[in-house]
C-alpha cells in the first residue's frame, strides 16, 4: 500500500511530518505547527545550497523516479 513511510523509503518524499495523537484532523492547530516547523527547517537548509546544486539535485531525483531493483 501507499503509506508515508513507504513513500519516504522510495525517496519520493523528503520528510514525513508527525501527526498529533489521533490524526491531523483531530488537532488542526498542532498539525499546522508541525507543518510550519518542517517547512521552515527545509527552507533554511535549501537557502544554504547554491541554486545550481539545488537544480541538479532536483533533476537527478526526478530522473530516478520509476527506477527499481529486483531482489
Amino acid at each position: 500500500g501507499i503509506t508515508a513511510d513507504r513513500l519516504q523509503k522510495l525517496d519520493l518524499v523528503d520528510t514525513v511530518i508527525k501527526e498529533p495523537l489521533g490524526g491531523a484532523h483531530r488537532d488542526f492547530g498542532q498539525t499546522m505547527k508541525n507543518v510550519k516547523a518542517v517547512l521552515e527547517k527545509q527552507l533554511h537548509e535549501a537557502q544554504s545550497i547554491p541554486l545550481a546544486d539545488l537544480l541538479s539535485r532536483r533533476f537527478d531525483r526526478i530522473m530516478a523516479y520509476g527506477k527499481f531493483s529486483e531482489q
